[in-house]
């Protein structure tokens, strides 16, 4: 059986969270046989695999192969690494010229927290006293299946990896979570991401968000997530500036105080081991903004339509009732300010 040798070109994607990623050690041979292609590489770290093809010299590139087997998509681990591509399987025809490929070591750094599904009471629980808006009545239970979600908020670092850019007004703290993007914006950042990771992340439901920061399960029926004090659950607009904040809510004192988002993750978590879901930026979840029903829902999803996405949570500038596990905010998808931000669901 006769092959040929060539030469493979490796491109590496910048990373987050990690050391730059290495493929080394890397040749491909064609089988004339049946016109398949043989690739083989060593990666240093566990990373996404993909490949690429160009038959111009490396000038322009195709998008992923499709017809690859071996060692490429998802948690391809460290070692001694071999790929199949058969050309006649794809939806092009036999590539011709100066054969080139690409192969893409992707790592997008996120911790996901594991919350067992179950039955809980959704709205204005007993816990939340006398501070409950109209719109978390009336108080219904909803069933939900397993889930995954993220153990902190998106941080500017991790979108700028996604995005190739910070949208964000606090944009000199790469581990505060990125502020000041729409709904629309993120559903950008989700395709690209879900591109790049070959996995599936969303926004969470309503639902799941308030079932996640109630502590799930293991809830220990606090007013804020996993805690009855603001203070140790969240940022908000006493402790996110310069001094500590007294009196009533003021913009003016806000702004003189010089108050802002902080870093993620510094703030006490929950009985699930997640932080921040009460202040430093409102989150955004998936929902058109729907009014609840007395009856028992399974995994709701809220309105098929409407005019205002749902957000929870409260942010840096909130007072300390926006902040409760069951307050409720709408905007229109998009809409953008310099305390949005969100945390993502983890799917497959």
């Amino acid at each position: 059986m006769k092959k040929l040798l060539f030469t493979l070109l490796v491109w590496i994607l910048p990373l987050c969270f990690t050391f730059a990623q290495q493929v080394t050690d890397i040749k491909f041979t064609k089988d004339e046989k049946d016109d398949s292609f043989q690739i083989s590489y060593t990666l240093d770290k566990s990373a996404t695999i993909s490949i690429l093809l160009s038959t111009d010299g490396g000038k322009t590139y195709t998008k992923p192969l499709r017809a690859v087997t071996g060692d490429v998509g998802i948690n391809v681990t460290a070692g001694k690494k071999n790929v199949v591509w058969i050309p006649n399987k794809e939806p092009m025809a036999m590539p011709k010229g100066n054969i080139m490929f690409k192969v893409n070591a992707f790592v997008f750094d996120i911790q996901m927290v594991y919350v067992a599904g179950g039955k809980f009471k959704m709205g204005c629980t007993s816990e939340q006293d006398d501070d409950c808006w109209e719109d978390e009545h009336p108080t219904h239970y909803v069933k939900l299946n397993n889930f995954c979600i993220g153990k902190y908020e998106i941080t500017q670092k991790q979108w700028k990896q996604i995005m190739d850019s910070n949208p964000s007004r606090f944009n000199d703290c790469e581990d505060c979570p990125v502020d000041n993007v729409s709904w629309m914006d993120i559903q950008e950042f989700l395709r690209r991401l879900n591109a790049k990771t070959c996995k599936t992340y969303r926004l969470p439901t309503e639902a799941e968000w308030e079932y996640a920061a109630r502590g799930g399960a293991k809830t220990g029926k606090h007013h804020y997530c996993g805690s009855n004090d603001i203070e140790q659950a969240g940022w908000y607009w006493r402790n996110s500036g310069e001094n500590k904040l007294t009196g009533k809510w003021s913009w003016n004192h806000i702004e003189a105080n010089k108050n802002c988002t902080h870093p993620v993750g510094q703030k006490h978590p929950n009985e699930l081991g997640i932080y921040d879901m009460s202040g430093n930026v409102w989150e955004w979840c998936n929902d058109w903004k729907s009014t609840y029903s007395k009856h028992t829902a399974t995994n709701p999803t809220g309105a098929e339509n409407g005019s205002n996405k749902i957000m929870r949570g409260g942010a840096w500038d909130s007072n300390d009732r926006d902040c409760r596990t069951s307050s409720r905010y709408y905007v229109t998808p998009g809409d953008k300010n310099d305390s949005y931000g969100f945390r993502l669901v983890l799917i497959k």
